[in-house]
Order: structure tokens, then C-alpha cells, then sequence
């Protein structure tokens, strides 16, 4: 992920110090409410590093586009590597495979929706210019460098999960795509605009009914899930509370 925001934000944000950024952002999404999270990528960014808030905002809105675009994939994939036709209730799986088809178009249908909104007369001077920072990203070579990067990071955040999920499982496995099935439909779930303490709840319930329709025992998926969940956010809270004490000591030190 560091790598992605540097990328994206060549020439403003190194590697090192993208890094630093994606400890806090990414244990701010896990606490605050509704996404709201995402927000402290621009801040720090602005406030730590000197990145415009506007290049940075839109670089963000870039990368997600490229998260909905990779996760379309690797689900479509998922099921027809898996043949979960056969399992899943078969209005869910359409509803599903229909998410994925809106996922898949999703940064041409941002990028559309943006330009047209640059018309309007009131909003033009200032939609333009993200407009352009929008296409700067999503377009050509750089669209194809960011979306082969996004795809990389889902695949390796599944493979840790998968690791996660053997070692959780009493000597068996899961299997690599049904926990990236699993992993995609949470997202979904955590996504949703129902907000609980930490998320606790919301990914249970995504990985918990996944691996149900995939064959698990409730009490097998139910621990496994819960196991998952507080995995991910002790690994976040490791990287993210020293890299905010960082911060307030950088930004002390800088006033």
C-alpha cells in the first residue's frame, strides 16, 4: 500500500513516508466511525509531509476505484474457480456477481459522472481541476500500473488471511480463494452504513456466513472469523498507535 500511494503520489510522498501514513490510516478506518477514517490520508499527508490536500484526496478516491476494480475480479474469479454456483443461494450470487459487474466499471463510471458535473456552470472551475487529477491517475499507463498494484495488494492481504485462517483451523485448510471469497464479502459487509464499535460485527457476519455457505460448521466459521478480526486490528493497532505518536512528536517538534 505505501508503494501505491508513493506511486501515486510520485515526487511528494516516498515510500518511507507513505508508510508511515498507511499505519494511521489504516487503524483510523478500523476506530472511527462510517469510513470517516479515510480522511486522515489527506490530513497527515497535508500536515506531516506537505502533500496538497486536494492531490491527496484525489489520489485516494484513485486508489479505491482500483480497490473496487481489483476486489470485482479476484470474486469473479473466486466463484468460477470454485464453482460456488452449486452452494450459494443463487439470488445472492446474482446480486453479487451484479455488485461485481458495477464494481468493474466503477472508475469509468466516476470518471463520467465527474465530467459531467464539471458542466454545471456553478461547480465547473473547481470540478474541472479535479476532473483533471482524476484522469491524470486513471488513464494509460499509469491506470494499468495502478490497477496491477491494487490487484497485488488484495492478493497478498488474502494471502495473510489464508495463512491466519490454516493456523485457526485445527490442522485444515481453508483453501486460498474460499477465504478470499470470504474476505471480499466482509469488505462488502463492513462497507455497509451500519457502524459498530471497531467494525466488530460487521466482518464476522461476512466471513461467518461465507464460510457457512462454503461448507463450515457454524461454531468453526464463527471462531474463525472473530480470530481473523482481531488479528487484523492488533496488527493495525502495532503499526498505527507508534505511528501516531509519531506524528504528534513530528508535528510538536515542526511548531
Amino acid at each position: 500500500r505505501a508503494l501505491r500511494w508513493s506511486f501515486l503520489l510520485s515526487g511528494d510522498l516516498s515510500v518511507p513516508k507513505a508508510f508511515h501514513i498507511v499505519s494511521i490510516h489504516t487503524v483510523s478506518n478500523n476506530i472511527f466511525p462510517f469510513r470517516s477514517g479515510e480522511l486522515t490520508f489527506p490530513y497527515f499527508s497535508q500536515a506531516l509531509y506537505g502533500v496538497p490536500f486536494k492531490k491527496a484526496l484525489v489520489a485516494l478516491l484513485s486508489a479505491r476505484l482500483a480497490d473496487l476494480w481489483s476486489l470485482a475480479v479476484l470474486f469473479l474469479f473466486s466463484i468460477s474457480t470454485l464453482g460456488l454456483s452449486q452452494i450459494i443461494p443463487h439470488k445472492f450470487l446474482i446480486a453479487l456477481i451484479l455488485l461485481s459487474g458495477l464494481f468493474l466499471v466503477a472508475p469509468l463510471l466516476f470518471v463520467s459522472f465527474v465530467d459531467l458535473v464539471a458542466k454545471v456552470p456553478l461547480l465547473s472551475k473547481k470540478v474541472a481541476d479535479v476532473r483533471d487529477e482524476i484522469q491524470h491517475f486513471l488513464k494509460g499507463r499509469r491506470l494499468l500500473i495502478l490497477l496491477v498494484i491494487s490487484l497485488s495488494i488484495w492478493l497478498v492481504k488474502f494471502a495473510a488471511f489464508h495463512r491466519i485462517a490454516k493456523a485457526y483451523s485445527s490442522n485444515s485448510d481453508p483453501g486460498y480463494w474460499k477465504v478470499a471469497v470470504a474476505s471480499i464479502i466482509s469488505e462488502i459487509m463492513a462497507a455497509a452504513p451500519i457502524q459498530t464499535v471497531a467494525e466488530f460485527g460487521m466482518f464476522e457476519a461476512g466471513w461467518t456466513g461465507s464460510f457457512m455457505l462454503m461448507g463450515m460448521s457454524k461454531k468453526a466459521a464463527l471462531t474463525l472469523g472473530f480470530s481473523l478480526h482481531v488479528t487484523f486490528l492488533l496488527f493495525s493497532f502495532l503499526l498505527g498507535i507508534p505511528a501516531y505518536i509519531w506524528a504528534l512528536i513530528k508535528t510538536g517538534v515542526e511548531k
